[in-house]
């Protein structure tokens, strides 16, 4: 056997081998701090997206969402959840437009005589000159009504927005999917007790860079609300729930997803599914979450490993070999 087959078997069994040693030393050197805690309650209200587009829908929806939601409160205030998670636009009316003044006094309402919080999946509006921009947002609210609001930043091409529409106007006119959103701007963090958390939108669980960033400005939890309603079969939405898990891991934070039809889950800093309610299927998940404030290298760093391999593959391009390599 010649050097440099001695060598390649070398670098391969480093390969399998050390990332294995790696990944179990740093499991074992996390762990999660029981101390304090912050009880959720996910709601799960499995809505068919053909419901949504029923005349009355908002009316109606929000009422099954209500009532799913009051059935975990109770008169000790100290067993209610501190906070309230609903799927991405739950509430379909413009709660805070006139045109969705009703439905808005219902949320405060739901909220009143409790500490409880809530964070729901909502579209909004705002003008901007004389140009209407509408977002895909989520809001957080206690009894006296809203305290934030988030705008999806990361938007689907082609179902939320036109590409190329913000530099070209003309293209503004064209509805591919849902509608042409305006992409938000802002890495807005949410208060609950004395943490921070992160609410962000269904497709932008499947970028580690945007977690990332809101870890960087503070998030101790993370927060994802989905309608993955079109997908009513196995594997699309199994495959969108499992990214949170990635999440979780790289950044060392408690992850809750909740969906409208499945999956919802709660995945701990360490990448363990501890809750879940599956597809097409109606539930509350509650759970006491304990927040986080470690850094990781991933956090700290980003993604340092990638460019090293693209600069390695490309020092490997331009190598001098020598004549026994072609033979």
């Amino acid at each position: 056997m010649s050097y440099r087959d001695k060598r390649w078997i070398v670098f391969t069994l480093l390969i399998i081998v050390l990332p294995q040693l790696t990944g179990k030393f740093i499991k074992n050197t996390n762990s999660i701090n029981f101390d304090k805690s912050i009880r959720v309650a996910s709601i799960q209200p499995n809505i068919h997206l053909s419901e949504k587009w029923q005349q009355g829908a908002q009316n109606d929806i929000l009422t099954k969402i209500l009532s799913q939601s009051n059935m975990e409160l109770s008169s000790d205030k100290l067993s209610n959840p501190d906070l309230f998670i609903w799927p991405e636009t739950s509430t379909i009316s413009y709660l805070l437009k006139k045109e969705g003044k009703y439905n808005y006094s219902r949320v405060k309402n739901l909220l009143s005589n409790t500490e409880t919080k809530l964070i729901a999946g909502m579209p909004h509006y705002e003008y901007k000159g004389n140009k209407r921009h509408h977002y895909n947002s989520v809001g957080y609210f206690n009894s006296s009504g809203v305290i934030k609001l988030y705008h999806k930043i990361n938007l689907v091409p082609g179902a939320e927005y036109v590409p190329l529409s913000s530099y070209i106007n003309s293209l503004d006119i064209l509805n591919i999917g849902l509608g042409n959103f305006t992409h938000g701007d802002e890495f807005v963090l949410f208060n609950i007790k004395s943490y921070q958390f992160a609410a962000m939108i269904c497709f932008e669980s499947t970028f580690p860079s945007l977690s990332r960033e809101f870890v960087r400005r503070g998030a101790n939890i993370l927060v994802y609300v989905v309608n993955d309603g079109w997908y009513e079969t196995p594997p699309e939405p199994q495959q969108h729930a499992s990214r949170i898990i990635y999440r979780a891991i790289e950044t060392r934070r408690p992850v809750i997803r909740c969906a409208n039809t499945g999956i919802s889950m709660v995945v701990d800093q360490l990448g363990n599914i501890q809750h879940s309610i599956g597809l097409n299927k109606k539930g509350t998940i509650i759970a006491d979450i304990y927040p986080s404030d470690k850094v990781t290298f991933y956090v700290k760093y980003g993604d340092i490993f990638i460019y090293l391999m693209i600069a390695s593959i490309i020092l490997l391009m331009f190598r001098s070999r020598e004549y026994e390599e072609y033979v």
